[in-house]
């Protein structure tokens, strides 16, 4: 990530964590990724199920997609063929609309949601496939007519995502950040290597471990900090303070 990339995320993350409700949070993602083409945010957790009927609309938190989307799209089962809901239920990490693997050559049903979508405005995303603490399979997209993909901004959306969506789910139930105990000074050189884009592998060769022994220290540093993921743990870190 470019040092400012690093600037902004670490001033969003601030900013995110001084909120006091959702409708904050959408408003500073809003606000301070204007810059690379952000319009519009959708922070959701999905239904994933094969049973029929199932009930798969998405428990949506923030979300500013236009209205007569949000009707249409449900109107006609959208989410059924959405390759964005696909992709969170299937993917790892974050993936762009445009990625060429996103939509097979052959399905039009997928083809056709992405395209009303861009009539609606949204043309190119990039979307987070999460969990949350609770195991509930989540995604985070940041949407707009032209967005900076490059990927010094991929980075910076993966942090900035990952964290606000946990903000969002702590203000959605009354809960206080905090930090179950202090990380070891072992563990917090793990996170800053994390941090700064490395490995597993790399970070034990520069720590003077195995990899098994940094991806223990990561696992540690995951727990103590609350987190599911790598990203969720270094944008909590940079948050705090711990690692720069």
């Amino acid at each position: 990530m470019s040092s400012k990339s690093l600037d902004l995320s670490r001033e969003l993350l601030q900013s995110i964590h001084r909120t006091a409700t959702p409708e904050n949070v959408r408003d500073q993602l809003l606000k301070k990724l204007a810059g690379v083409g952000v319009e519009h945010v959708l922070l959701a957790t999905l239904r994933i199920c094969d049973a029929v009927p199932c009930d798969r609309r998405p428990t949506v938190f923030i979300g500013t997609y236009p209205d007569e989307w949000a009707r249409r799209y449900y109107a006609r089962n959208y989410i059924l063929h959405d390759p964005v809901v696909r992709g969170v239920a299937e993917r790892a990490s974050g993936f762009a609309w445009t990625d060429p693997d996103l939509i097979a050559s052959d399905d039009r049903e997928a083809r056709r949601v992405l395209d009303e979508a861009g009539e609606f405005g949204l043309h190119e995303g990039f979307t987070l496939p999460l969990l949350t603490l609770e195991g509930d399979t989540a995604g985070v997209s940041f949407v707009g007519e032209r967005l900076d993909l490059s990927p010094a901004v991929r980075g910076m959306l993966t942090l900035v995502g990952t964290y606000a969506l946990g903000q969002v789910l702590l203000l959605a139930n009354g809960q206080a950040e905090a930090l179950s105990e202090p990380l070891s000074p072992r563990e917090r050189e793990s996170l800053q290597w994390a941090a700064d884009g490395k490995s597993d592998w790399e970070i034990g060769e520069a720590m003077g471990i195995s990899e098994h022994g940094a991806i223990r220290h990561l696992r540690a540093v995951r727990r103590k900090l609350g987190t599911t993921s790598r990203a969720h743990a270094v944008a909590l870190g940079l948050r705090l303070g711990i690692i720069s």
